[in-house]
Formats: structure tokens, sequence, C-alpha cells
């Protein structure tokens, strides 16, 4: 039982991490949000993923 709520938790924490990263993404490379006049590739990508004391913490790195 406990297997299976830690893997529903990670599914999750993923889904929702890729959409964070899309969104962040989408935001950054427009160039009406990111107030510049021509568009710019920036990447996200979703450095690392820990759990400590039963909190998540995400790292994600943005680069252009």
């Amino acid at each position: 039982m406990q297997k299976t709520g830690n893997i529903e938790k990670k599914t999750l924490i993923l889904l929702s991490l890729t959409i964070l990263t899309l969104i962040l993404t989408v935001a950054l490379s427009t160039p009406t949000l990111a107030k510049e006049d021509k568009e710019k590739k920036v990447e996200v990508k979703v450095i690392s993923v820990e759990e400590v004391d039963g909190k998540i913490w995400v790292t994600i790195g943005i680069f252009k």
C-alpha cells in the first residue's frame, strides 16, 4: 500500500514539473512577456528533485 502511494506521489510531482517547465519555456521565449523586440531561445530543465524531511525540493535551470 505504501509503495503505491509513493509511485502516485512521484508521478504527480513529475507531471507538475513537466507542466511548469512548459509554462516557463513559453513565457520566457515569448517577446511580449519577455518585454523584448525579438524572440529568444530559452531552455528550462529540471536539474534535481530531492525529498528532505518529507518536503520535496525541486531545482530548475533556465538557460538563454
